[in-house]
């Protein structure tokens, strides 16, 4: 009984249905990297792999699946949270907003290039097509903490 009270209040948080829905898509995503090796070629992990590789050489992709397990914890706990300070639980959206961004971003730099993460070339169009869900992901995310700020 008492969770469904929390879950009722998680719900009617600003937000909550976004933030929880990204976050059980993170959560997904980082558990087939850490079970499939061959999981991480898409565009949107691939683009984590690479940052990864880049600030922490040799950076694979546990690192990767750990760092996404956590910002989405860290996200969902904010929004199941009662009380306490709101820029805490504000700043606690941001590590999985960034993830986010690293995403989005890099499939617009795919699509602008037209090509996949694998270096399968496409036309633009296609690309965007197949991928428009991660900026959407983006937006709706951003939106959600922005949403997220005005609750009392």
């Amino acid at each position: 009984m008492k969770l469904s009270c929390e879950v009722r209040f998680a719900l009617g948080h600003p937000g909550a249905l976004t933030i929880s829905t990204v976050s059980l898509v993170h959560l997904i995503q980082a558990w087939l990297l850490l079970l499939f090796p061959n999981s991480g070629g898409g565009i949107a992990l691939s683009s984590l792999m690479w940052v990864a590789d880049n600030f922490y050489p040799g950076g694979d992709r546990i690192l990767v699946a750990v760092t996404m397990m956590v910002c989405a914890d860290l996200a969902l706990v904010s929004v199941f949270r009662r009380g306490g300070s709101r820029l805490l639980a504000l700043t606690m959206f941001v590590p999985q907003q960034v993830i986010l961004l690293i995403m989005a971003g890099f499939v617009a730099w795919c699509t602008l290039h037209q090509t996949y993460a694998d270096g399968v070339m496409r036309p633009w169009e296609f690309i965007l097509n197949d991928q428009i869900g991660w900026l959407g992901l983006a937006l709706a995310h951003s939106a959600a903490i922005v949403r997220s700020s005005s609750r009392g």
